[in-house]
């Protein structure tokens, strides 16, 4: 009976973290979005669309692009730590397959008067697919395998993405619903759902001197379904700078409900792009007292198929 109570206990503490794969987070894995304040849904395609949205790859000049990434969330209360390999090939002019792997883990947990101690993970496998329907118009599918395990328990779980996207000039918008799928069933009566929600974005280019300056803002507005302690709406914002497309500075803000979803908070980040290679990092502001998120980071680096 103690085990289980410890169980239970350690899975309900858990609860965000046994979701810490790819859209399951509720942060992205792709410095770049992150530093935007999580405005991923509406941003260009890179290495790590997958982790945004998929369908951005679909609009995409390069062949493809493969990237790796460093999350450090809530390192002063959460305390997981989370590589990410992803990347997209373009098939044709229409097609384009992608693929992102993530391995989260977290701080040992100690269970007391038992003399036992365990620390959580979760793997992530996502496979994605997006579409050009017109030249303005996209769409994705990814599809994906999640793992977690607490104490000695397993649990699996298969999520699905259905995504699209529109571009035209300088303007951007897109439309995803996220993590359809099924429970994560631990056993002594221990499920988690996943956290299903609709999201929205635009994007617009304020200003582009191609030989110099460039100025682009995002938003993100969203609902987040289930599970019902989770429930809560999305707002963020991005402001990206770009300096003659090599010096990249980038801030944004997030807010929902700090006792529902994710404590409201604020980023910062830089990008260095260098002909086909890709450094870019971001580092997150916690807006509330006593937030486990504070001091959140990510770093990244990514090359470009042309």
């Amino acid at each position: 009976m103690k085990l289980r109570k410890y169980f239970s206990l350690a899975a309900l503490m858990t609860a965000m973290a046994v979701s810490a794969q790819s859209h399951q987070f509720p942060m992205t894995s792709d410095p770049t979005a992150f530093a935007l304040g999580n405005t991923g849904i509406v941003s260009d395609a890179s290495a790590f669309s997958v982790y945004n949205n998929s369908a951005a790859t679909a609009f995409s000049m390069n062949k493809g692009a493969f990237g790796l990434s460093y999350l450090g969330w809530g390192p002063k209360g959460i305390d997981s730590k989370i590589p990410s390999f992803a990347g997209y090939y373009k098939l044709n002019h229409r097609l384009t397959m992608l693929l992102g792997a993530q391995y989260a883990f977290y701080k040992k947990y100690d269970l007391g008067s038992l003399d036992k101690s365990f620390r959580p993970h979760d793997v992530s496998l996502t496979l994605g697919a997006s579409y050009r329907f017109a030249d303005c118009l996209s769409g994705a599918v990814n599809m994906r395998y999640l793992n977690s395990k607490i104490y000695d328990k397993s649990a699996s779980a298969f999520g699905m993405d259905l995504q699209m996207m529109y571009r035209k000039e300088r303007l951007g918008a897109a439309l995803a619903l996220e993590n359809i799928g099924s429970k994560y069933d631990y056993g002594y009566g221990v499920k988690v759902k996943q956290p299903m929600q609709i999201n929205a974005g635009l994007s617009y280019e304020l200003f582009n001197d191609e030989s110099l300056h460039g100025l682009e803002a995002y938003g993100r507005v969203g609902y987040v379904f289930m599970p019902k302690s989770s429930k809560s709406v999305i707002a963020a914002a991005g402001l990206e700078y770009s300096f003659i497309r090599v010096l990249f500075v980038r801030a944004g803000y997030s807010y929902s409900k700090k006792d529902k979803y994710v404590p409201p908070f604020a980023t910062v980040g830089l990008g260095v792009h260098l002909a086909n290679i890709h450094l870019n990092g971001g580092y997150l502001i916690a807006t509330t007292k006593h937030s486990p998120i504070k001091n959140s980071f990510i770093i990244g680096v990514s090359y470009n198929l042309f």
